[in-house]
C-alpha cells in the first residue's frame, strides 16, 4: 500500500506525533549526540520509516514510548558510527539551542545554564548519559528504560542517581565542563 494512501485514522495519528513529540524527541537525539542537525535528521528518519508503517502511531496507545526507543536507537547508532569514522565533534555541539525569553539578559543567562547541563550531561559516560537522557529527555518511566536498556530497575536506577550525582558534582565544581 502506498504511503500516502490507507487509514485516514493512520495519517492522522502519524502527524499528530509528529507534532507533539517532535521537539522532545529533537532534544533527546541532540542530548545524546551533541549534534542538533544530527538530532533533526535522525527523528526525520524515524518518521520517515514509519510513514510506510503509521498504523504503528493509531494502536490506541500513547506512542511516546515508542517513538522515544526508535530516536534513541538511531541516536546511539549516529554516535556508534561517528566514533568509527573517528570524525571531531562540532565545535560547539550545542550552538542549537534555541532559548526563548522576554529578555536579553534572562535569554542569556538561560542559554548559557542550558549550555553548561548539555555540556555536564555530554561529560558523563554514556551508560549514564543514555539513562539520564531517557528519563528526562525521553520522558521514559524506569519500567520503560529497563526494557530499552535490557537492564535490571536496580541497575536503571542506580545509573540515573549516580547521573545525578556526576552532574551535581560537574556543575557546581565546573569539572568536566569546557567550552
Amino acid at each position: 500500500m502506498d504511503s500516502d494512501q490507507g487509514h485516514p485514522a493512520d495519517r492522522l495519528a502519524f502527524e499528530g506525533a509528529y507534532r507533539q513529540h517532535r521537539e522532545r524527541l529533537v532534544t533527546l537525539a541532540a542530548a545524546l549526540t551533541g549534534d542538533r542537525v544530527a538530532s533533526e535528521d535522525i527523528v526525520h528518519d524515524v518518521f520517515a520509516m514509519l510513514t510506510k508503517e503509521r498504523w504503528r502511531l493509531r494502536n490506541g496507545s500513547d506512542p511516546s514510548a515508542f517513538l522515544t526507543t526508535c530516536v534513541r536507537n538511531k541516536a546511539l547508532d549516529a554516535v556508534r558510527l561517528r566514533k568509527r569514522r573517528q570524525l571531531p565533534d562540532a565545535a560547539d555541539p550545542h550552538e542549537w539551542l534555541d532559548i526563548k525569553a522576554q529578555e536579553p539578559a534572562l535569554q542569556a543567562a538561560e542559554e548559557e545554564e542550558a549550555r553548561r547541563l548539555l555540556a555536564a550531561v555530554a561529560a558523563l559516560p554514556e551508560e549514564l548519559r543514555d539513562v539520564v537522557s531517557l528519563r528526562i529527555w525521553g520522558e521514559m518511566t524506569f519500567e520503560d528504560i529497563c526494557r530499552v536498556q535490557d537492564v535490571a530497575a536496580s541497575t536503571a536506577h542506580s545509573r540515573y542517581q549516580a547521573a545525578l550525582e556526576a552532574l551535581r558534582r560537574i556543575l557546581q565544581d565546573g569539572e568536566g565542563v569546557t567550552r
